[in-house]
């Protein structure tokens, strides 16, 4: 269930998961190494909670994990539980450029971790994703940690939930967030002005006499006209080691939306395929 908050969408959990932290317990803390910063609890209004976590990191960092926002595991998570994790992250001081982050479902130092990549921006934003536990987690040794230091240098964290659906429950129910931005809509103002601009600019007159070897005009020409160049550049983003690494370096994991997937050589040749057909390339190997 999704519905329109003040700018943001909010992404409702299904009923039926128990509450497996505590985000506004005690045990919510900042976990700073080799820099400075500070952090506070601060009420808001007009939004699906009413405090947030504000942390305040005035040197910008090297490593993401210099800065980590702690929320300890209140109830056990088994392996294969289904869960759904919930936050909102705003950086209010930032000129709207994203700042990457990372959150990690972990326990000891020798079991599986989940982990997501994501990035927080000047506006709030919600980030919802749904998972199995790679591992069992157990009270008093596991946490949700949030690291944050390039996000700097105001980060404010609220609404962090992650609920357990236990094992038996269909992932595929559960919701997710997508990335997006405002004006996306059909409907956005912008769109209506771009289309405007593209027949102006990038469109033209084209006039063509179809005459014989006479210069009589031929009545009923069937004419076809390809473009050879554009006088507009086009880019795509690709990846890069799909395209251009030797089948012996397959097959490799490939890291997508903080999972990790195979990828064979018999993928990359489709990848390479659809890639030339849509952008009309003809330098890639075969």
């Amino acid at each position: 269930m999704a519905s329109s908050l003040f700018g943001a969408t909010e992404i409702v959990a299904p009923e039926g998961g128990q509450a497996s932290l505590s985000f506004q317990g005690e045990g919510t803390r900042l976990l700073k190494k080799d820099i400075e910063g500070e952090s506070s609890w601060k009420p808001i209004a007009e939004m699906p909670f009413s405090k947030v976590y504000r942390m305040d990191i005035p040197k910008t960092a090297k490593l993401t994990n210099q800065v980590q926002l702690i929320v300890p595991l209140e109830r056990a998570v088994q392996r294969g539980d289904v869960l759904l994790l919930s936050f909102w992250i705003r950086r209010p001081s930032s000129g709207g450029e994203p700042g990457p982050a990372t959150v990690f479902l972990q326990g000891r130092q020798d079991q599986p971790r989940f982990q997501f990549d994501f990035s927080g921006y000047r506006e709030w934003q919600q980030h919802v994703r749904a998972f199995k536990a790679p591992a069992s987690y157990v009270i008093g040794k596991s946490s949700l940690s949030i690291h944050l230091a390039k996000a700097g240098p105001a980060i404010e964290v609220a609404g962090v939930q992650l609920l357990n659906y236990g094992p038996d429950y269909d992932l595929a129910r559960l919701p997710e967030s997508a990335v997006t931005y405002r004006g996306r809509e059909v409907d956005a103002p912008w769109r209506k002005e771009a289309l405007a601009r593209i027949e102006r600019i990038r469109k033209g007159e084209l006039a063509i006499k179809v005459v014989d070897a006479n210069g009589q005009p031929v009545p009923d020409a069937k004419v076809q006209v390809s473009m050879q160049r554009h006088a507009f550049g086009f880019g795509n983003a690709v990846n890069a080691q799909i395209v251009g690494a030797e089948e012996k370096d397959f097959p490799f994991m490939n890291k997508k939306a903080g999972k990790e997937y195979p990828v064979t050589w018999e993928d990359a040749q489709q990848y390479r395929k659809v890639l030339k057909k849509s952008l009309q390339l003809g330098h890639f190997r075969e």
